[in-house]
Parts: structure tokens; C-alpha cells; sequence
């Protein structure tokens, strides 16, 4: 008997895991489908319709605009979740609205949903599962709530139409803007006191360091004036950039910044003196990798002439800093910068027109 009264439970938890939804409601006059997630709090998550074997794909279309409330035999509940799989396959829908009090939204929530163009997020940091919006490439405008510190852009890595995005002012931390292939602009509110930009690409809130350049970058980057420093990293996925123009005030910057760089033709060195890039047995040089041939250094005509004495000419083994812990990396001679690639300009704004 009791094995019988446990196998009787058994089964009812797995119809009751199985179960996807417990009911619906009519959002904007499209069916949205919820599941009760505490009778005690009063709380509800959107859901897909059907059960875990026989999932019935959304039928929703255009832009959704959930409800922070709803209400089911009387009761009013919360929605605080967009559970898993939720809109998986809703290839007509364009748009979703996510409203104050949703929390978190569930692993593959929104996979494959094609058309899907743009995303609202609430005011309130929501927590994404895996693969929330998997393979939907059409995502081209996102938008982050106010009260966000963390944003992690891999979430959006398959989209192929996120060209721009916007950075809310309490964010103290953005993770991984080169996962973003099209990118080509990142702007951050003025009050943000971690990062700010200038020219779509991200600095430092002070401005003295240059964090990353967006991937889909192209044509010209001008560094702007003030910053010391280019972050390791920071222009190695800006394959579009044909056109580098680094301030007067740089003090440091990697030799192998440039070598991924694979449509630049030109590169403006604003500094009066030549700066050190690179470390070879303890002594520092002026050296900038190119993974192509014909790429031109303009520097000021009256230090030509130390820009070509600072030049690291022979090929081996270089570090981007003088201590030991810095990794070394080889260096071969047909990608170093030569003494003639550079050239004495006077009027930098006139040669960069040229």
C-alpha cells in the first residue's frame, strides 16, 4: 500500500512538473500564458502554452507588452518572472516590453524568435538565463533600466543588427561589448560615474583611459584628447577602423593593439616625443604591429626624427611592460612598424582630410 501510495504521488509531481501553464490572459488582445509561482506572495510568471512534451509555439505577434499585474479568479498577482522557453519560436513576435517587478527571465526565454527587434527591460536589474535570446538576430535596440549595475552584453552576441547601445548611469560594471559583432556606437549617461564616451567608444568616467572601441567600428576613431592610456585589448576587435588618431597626451599603449586591426591605413601619433610600446630586455621601445602591409604613421615633423631612433627594428621577443611578470610575445620583422612608414606632419587635421 504504501508503495503504491508513493508511486500514486510520484506520478501526480511529475503531471504537476509537466504542467507549463495554470492559466492565461489576454494581453493588448493577444492570449499570454502564466503560471502561479506562490498562492502565498501572490505571484505569477509568463509561461508557454502546453506541457513539456507537446509545447505549442507562440502565437503572439508585433510588440508585447506584459502586465505587472494580473488577475485570475479574483486574485491579483505579481508577475515577477519570464519563465524558461516562455516566447521560444514566437517568430512574428517584434518587440517586448518587460514590465517594474520582473525579476528574472528564464533559460532560452526568447530562442529563435526572428523578428524579434526590440527589447525593454524594467527599471529594476532583471537576472537573464542561458541562452536567453539565442539566435535571435534582429535585436537592434535594447533598452537598460535606470536602477541597473551590471550589464553583460553576451546575453545579445548572435544579434546581427545591435548597432548602438546606451549605458544607464548607475552601471559599475559592463561585461563583454566586443561579444556584439555589429556595434558601432556605445554612449553613457553623463551622470555615470564608472564610465563615460566620447565618439561611440567607452573610457574611463575621468577620461584618461580608453576602455574598448565597439567591434562594428568603422572608418575613423579618434582617441580623444586627455587620455593617457589605451586599455590592452581595446582596439583588437575593430577590424573596420581605417583610420587611428591617438592624442597628444598618450603615455601607454600596446604594440599588439594594432595588429587585428586588418583595414587600418593610417594612424596619427599626436605625442610630441615618442611613446614606449613595447619592452625587450628591460629596455623600452616604440613598436606597433600590423597584420597587413602599407599602413602609414603620421607623426609631428619636428620629432620625426626620435620617432624613428625610438623604433624597435629587430624581430623577437617583446613585452607591453618592463616587469618580469609581463608575458612576451614573438614579434616577426614583416609586421613591425618601419622607419618608413613614418612621416614629420605639421597639421595633423589637414593630413588626416587628405
Amino acid at each position: 500500500m504504501k508503495h503504491a501510495l508513493f508511486l500514486t504521488a510520484a506520478l501526480l509531481g511529475m503531471s504537476l512538473a509537466a504542467r507549463a501553464h495554470d492559466f492565461t490572459a489576454v494581453v493588448g488582445g493577444q492570449k499570454v500564458y502564466f503560471n502561479i509561482t506562490s498562492t502565498s506572495l501572490r505571484t505569477a510568471e509568463v509561461t508557454y502554452q502546453g506541457d513539456r512534451s507537446s509545447a505549442v509555439r507562440p502565437t503572439v505577434s508585433g510588440t508585447v507588452e506584459i502586465p505587472a499585474k494580473v488577475k485570475h479568479k479574483g486574485v491579483v498577482y505579481d508577475v515577477v518572472a519570464i519563465g524558461p522557453k516562455a516566447f521560444s519560436h514566437a517568430d512574428k513576435l517584434t518587440g517586448i516590453v518587460i514590465p517594474q517587478g520582473v525579476r528574472s527571465i528564464g533559460d532560452f526565454a526568447f530562442e529563435h524568435c526572428p523578428s524579434l527587434s526590440r527589447v525593454v527591460f524594467p527599471g529594476n536589474e532583471v537576472t537573464l538565463g542561458q541562452g536567453t535570446f539565442f539566435m535571435c538576430r534582429s535585436v537592434s535596440a535594447v533598452t537598460f533600466g535606470s536602477d541597473w549595475r551590471t550589464i553583460d552584453l553576451t546575453v545579445f552576441r548572435w544579434s546581427e543588427a545591435l548597432t548602438a547601445v546606451n549605458i544607464p548611469a548607475k552601471v559599475g560594471d559592463l561585461r563583454h561589448m566586443s561579444a556584439i559583432k555589429p556595434l558601432q556606437t556605445v554612449t553613457v549617461d553623463a551622470n555615470n560615474m564608472s564610465y563615460a564616451s566620447a565618439d561611440g567608444a567607452l573610457y574611463t568616467a575621468d577620461g584618461s583611459t580608453l576602455i574598448a572601441c565597439p567591434r562594428g567600428r568603422k572608418g575613423a576613431l579618434h582617441v580623444k584628447s586627455g587620455t593617457t592610456v589605451v586599455a590592452e585589448g581595446a582596439l583588437a576587435g575593430c577590424t573596420a577602423v581605417t583610420m587611428l588618431d591617438l592624442p597628444a597626451t598618450l603615455s601607454k599603449m600596446s604594440f599588439r593593439e594594432t595588429s587585428g586591426m586588418s583595414s587600418l591605413t593610417t594612424v596619427l601619433m599626436r605625442a610630441p616625443q615618442p611613446i614606449v610600446t613595447a619592452y625587450k630586455d628591460g629596455k623600452g621601445y616604440l613598436l606597433l604591429t600590423f597584420g597587413h602591409d602599407g599602413v602609414r604613421v603620421a607623426v609631428p615633423s619636428k620629432a620625426a626624427k626620435a620617432y624613428k631612433s625610438a623604433l624597435a627594428t629587430e624581430p623577437g621577443e617583446y613585452a607591453t611592460d618592463r616587469g618580469s611578470d609581463s608575458l612576451p610575445y614573438a614579434v616577426s620583422a614583416g609586421t613591425m612598424l618601419t622607419a618608413r612608414a613614418i612621416e614629420g606632419v605639421r597639421d595633423f587635421d589637414k593630413y588626416a582630410a587628405e
